[in-house]
């Protein structure tokens, strides 16, 4: 085990570089052992360093992130894609989706206006919640009137009326 003469970490004897702070142990140097001034001792090594053809690291930047974490995803943006992907699946059953696709449109305004307000992630999942939640409404007035043309149609059908007719009084005399 060796000490870094920077920070007193203790090393690795095969350690190149300090785990702690990034102090480069020099190779073809002898490492010298920590003396009871640990300043002068660090002073002697990094003059070392240097003349054997090593540069001092950068210290201040080496703990730092190498990227930006990502700003947070709006979560009113998430509901609004949500919405609208159900939206556009619940307008297969006689368009009931329209309302949570009203919900979508509602959320993703809200949420496009809050992260225009704030650092917050998340434009372009509003953008698409709001998208898909029109072509939902769009897709569940088609489906309302296609099934609803349907019922109608089937309902002013004589055939149908004959044979409701039966089956109620057949099922009203028993």
């Amino acid at each position: 085990m060796k000490q870094c003469p920077q920070c007193n970490y203790s090393c690795e004897d095969q350690d190149v570089v300090c785990k702690n702070c990034g102090y480069l142990f020099s190779a073809s140097n002898p490492y010298v052992a920590p003396a009871n001034d640990p300043q002068q001792n660090a002073q002697n090594y990094n003059y070392s360093a240097q003349q054997a053809g090593f540069s001092e690291p950068n210290i201040n930047n080496y703990n730092q992130a190498p990227y930006q974490a990502a700003p947070k995803t709006s979560g009113l943006a998430i509901a609004s894609l949500v919405l609208g992907l159900v939206g556009i699946v619940s307008s297969l059953c006689y368009g009931f989706g329209v309302i949570p696709a009203i919900v979508g449109i509602i959320l993703g305004i809200v949420g496009l206006i809050k992260i225009n307000k704030s650092d917050a992630g998340g434009k372009r999942l509003a953008i698409a919640g709001i998208i898909i939640s029109f072509v939902a409404i769009v897709v569940g007035i088609i489906f309302a009137i296609i099934e609803f043309g349907t019922l109608k149609t089937i309902f002013n059908n004589p055939d149908f009326l004959n044979y409701a007719n039966s089956a109620m009084q057949q099922y009203s005399s028993k």
